[in-house]
């Protein structure tokens, strides 16, 4: 065993203590002694201790270290933690929580409001609605996910207001208000809301309905934001919401080629190929046919006609297990007998060179 003599002997009364400590347990101690070791330098004390007086009947002791400012804040930490832990077994300790809302200290308030939000009570939601314009961004984001706990579909307008705020400066304050627009629930109300708001506000909303596998998601697909249209898109196709796979196809026919990016234009693609019929068939050829089209996407939805008939165990996507039933060329073939010309009318490079190798097929 390999051991710091030197850092021994530097701390070997602190060393001597905690053995003690642990051997004749926290139990017996006082009551005075326990909010004292609150404070220790070893954490393991901390812990100790503060498992120890969360047993027992001495509220006021430990608001009494949390409220004082000029003690260390460490102590401070573990008497509200230790009142957290009692407020799960006895309501009356919550009010003590409570008041350390407005605390001097940012990260006392950040641990109240996630705290209040574990509780789960509500006559804290005033107050966390105060903490999401707490100039510290950690107390926000806690204020934030707590009132998504909280479930109160009243708290709704107070987190969009706080994405409008971020504007999309930050991405865990997004995070945590569309996470805690999700934890409340409600699409009805959420897609309500968008409808007077900002792009901002309408991306972390689109999130929020992401979370909740929303059909609502429907709405934005075409959002005249692309960022918005795209994550839409995602939620959709990504989530496995089938009942508007039809819609994501059909962007085909209407995508204007600045918003023919990625993350649209690959489920687009795919989302024709998976529902495999007549309509799926036209609108690839027509992507294969538009001259304004990028190359790429030209080149892909030529790919997929010629493929029609292949076997199809796999997304092409994200590669997920989706095995599609056996299809013949029969749609393909007819989509391709009356786009091929256009297709080889304006084609260049490899998707030119493409068609002229796959026309035998159609």
């Amino acid at each position: 065993v390999m051991t710091n003599e030197a850092a021994h002997a530097e701390q070997a009364d602190v060393i001597a203590e905690v053995k003690t400590l642990f051997a004749n347990g926290f139990d017996k101690l006082s009551d005075e002694k326990l909010i004292k070791l609150l404070g220790h330098e070893d954490q393991r004390v901390r812990i100790e201790a503060q498992w120890e007086v969360s047993t027992r009947p001495i509220d006021f002791a430990l608001w009494s270290v949390l409220s004082d400012s000029e003690s260390l804040e460490l102590a401070r930490l573990h008497a509200l933690w230790a009142l957290g832990m009692k407020a799960r077994r006895d309501s009356d300790a919550y009010q003590y929580i409570g008041a350390g809302t407005d605390d001097a200290s940012a990260h006392i308030r950040s641990q109240v409001a996630q705290l209040l939000g574990d509780l789960n009570s509500g006559p804290a939601d005033l107050a966390l609605i105060d903490m999401l314009e707490d100039p510290s961004i950690a107390v926000q984001h806690h204020a934030a996910i707590a009132l998504g706990k909280a479930g109160d579909i009243k708290a709704i307008p107070f987190l969009f207001d706080l994405l409008e705020r971020n504007d999309n400066n930050d991405v865990v304050i997004r995070h945590a208000a569309s996470y805690g627009l999700s934890l409340i629930g409600d699409s009805e109300t959420i897609h309500k809301e968008m409808k007077s708001r900002g792009a901002a506000e309408r991306l972390g909303g689109v999130l929020a309905l992401r979370h909740l596998k929303s059909p609502l998601l429907v709405n934005y697909i075409e959002d005249e934001d692309l960022q918005i249209a795209a994550e839409a898109v995602r939620a959709i196709y990504d989530q496995k919401i089938d009942e508007h796979l039809p819609a994501i196809a059909k962007l085909a026919n209407t995508l204007p080629p600045e918003r023919m990016i990625e993350p649209i234009m690959r489920r687009v693609v795919e989302a024709n190929v998976r529902l495999a019929d007549a309509d799926s068939a036209n609108r690839l050829a027509k992507i294969a046919a538009n001259a304004d089209a990028p190359e790429q996407w030209r080149a892909l939805a030529l790919q997929e006609l010629t493929n029609w008939s292949a076997k199809r165990d796999r997304d092409d996507v994200w590669g997920w297990w989706l095995p599609r039933q056996p299809q013949t060329m029969a749609h393909a073939s007819a989509a391709m007998k009356t786009h091929l010309p256009a297709v080889k009318a304006t084609a260049t490079g490899g998707t030119l060179t493409q068609a002229r190798v796959f026309e035998p097929y159609f």
